[in-house]
C-alpha cells in the first residue's frame, strides 16, 4: 500500500492506493481518500480483467466528516465536493484509462431545523436528526439530483433523456399536478403542515411552482416526513437509483435544470438556483441504502 498527502486549496488529504495482486495478475486496486483519524472518507475500487487491464471504476462507500481533511475541518457541502473530485482526479491520474467512476445513488439528507441541526452538532456519525431522500429532496426543489447538479452525473444516454425528458413533464406540466386531496391521501402530512402547505399548494399551477413557493427556511419542516412517499409515486418509473456514472474528465461543468429551463455551470462560475438546506454530511452505503447526506 501507498500513501500520498494532496493539497489542494485549504485542505490537505492523505490518499491511500491498495492493490491486490497474485502472481503477478492483477485482481483489483482500492483508493482511500482523509486522515489520520479518519482515512476512509472516500472509497473508490477498480476492477480489473484477466489480463491486467483496468475495466471498471465504483464507489462502494462514502462518507464526509470534518476530520476527514489533515489541518482544517472540512467544509460541509463545498468541502466535501472538494475531496470527492480529489481522490478522482488522483486516480485518473494514476489509471488514465479509468475516466468514469460508477456510483448508486441512495443519497440521504439530515433536512433538520436549525435548533435540531445545533442541538445535534456533536452526535455520532452515522445518526441522523431527520433522515430525508436528498434525491427527491433535490429533484423537487431543483429539477436535478444532487450529483447532477455537483458532478454532471449521468445515466447512458436513452436512459438519461429518457429520466430528464420524465422529471420534466412531471414537475413542469400543468396536467401533471393532482388537486389537493389526491396529494393528502398519498403524501399524508400532518394536520399542522396541511393548513401551511394549503395555501402554497393551491396557488402553484405546477409541482415546481409548488415547491419553489415554499419558504426556504419552512421547506424541511413541512416536507421531511412525506416527500420520499410524494415523489416516489409521482416519478415512478422514472427516477433510478443504480447505473449512475460521474465522467471525470466533465465533472466540473454541470447542467442545471430549474422550472424547465437548461443553463449551463462551468468551473470557476457559481449558480445560485440550487437549494440544498445547511446541514451535515452522513455515510453512503450502496448495500444498507444508508447513504451520502450533504449540505
Amino acid at each position: 500500500m501507498t500513501s500520498t498527502d494532496v493539497s489542494i486549496g485549504k485542505y490537505r488529504f492523505t490518499i491511500l492506493d491498495n492493490i491486490l495482486e497474485y502472481e503477478g495478475r492483477i485482481f483489483s486496486r482500492n483508493f482511500k481518500i482523509g486522515s489520520k483519524n479518519y482515512s476512509d472518507c472516500v472509497n473508490v475500487s477498480v476492477s480489473y480483467n484477466s489480463n491486467n487491464q483496468p475495466t471498471r471504476a465504483h464507489i462502494p462507500t462514502l462518507v464526509s466528516h470534518r476530520y476527514c481533511a489533515i489541518d482544517n475541518n472540512l467544509d460541509k457541502g463545498e468541502g466535501s465536493i472538494l475531496m470527492i473530485k480529489t481522490i478522482l482526479r488522483h486516480i485518473h491520474e494514476k489509471i488514465p484509462e479509468i475516466t468514469n467512476v460508477s456510483f448508486e445513488d441512495f443519497s440521504k439528507l439530515e433536512c433538520g431545523t436549525e435548533e435540531e441541526s445545533a442541538a445535534k452538532w456533536d452526535r455520532a456519525l452515522g445518526t441522523h436528526a431527520y433522515p430525508v431522500s436528498l434525491f427527491y429532496f433535490s429533484l423537487a426543489f431543483n429539477g436535478i439530483t444532487w450529483y447532477e447538479k455537483h458532478f454532471n452525473a449521468k445515466l447512458n444516454s436513452e436512459q438519461y433523456q429518457t429520466y430528464r425528458e420524465g422529471v420534466r413533464n412531471v414537475l413542469n406540466n400543468k396536467e401533471s399536478k393532482m388537486d389537493f386531496e389526491q396529494f393528502l391521501a398519498i403524501a399524508t402530512p400532518t394536520v399542522e403542515q396541511i393548513l401551511e402547505l394549503k395555501e402554497y399548494y393551491e396557488k402553484a399551477d405546477t409541482y415546481h411552482h409548488f415547491f419553489s413557493s415554499i419558504p426556504q427556511k419552512r421547506r424541511c419542516p413541512l416536507v421531511r416526513n412525506w416527500i420520499h412517499t410524494f415523489m416516489a409515486q409521482i416519478l415512478k418509473g422514472i427516477f433510478q437509483h443504480t447505473d449512475w456514472f460521474i465522467d471525470i474528465n466533465t465533472m466540473d461543468t454541470v447542467p442545471i435544470t430549474v422550472g424547465g429551463k437548461r443553463n449551463t455551470r462551468k468551473k470557476g462560475r457559481k449558480c445560485d438556483t440550487y437549494y440544498c438546506p445547511n446541514t451535515r454530511i452522513y455515510r453512503y452505503d450502496s448495500q444498507s441504502e444508508n447513504s451520502l447526506i450533504t449540505e
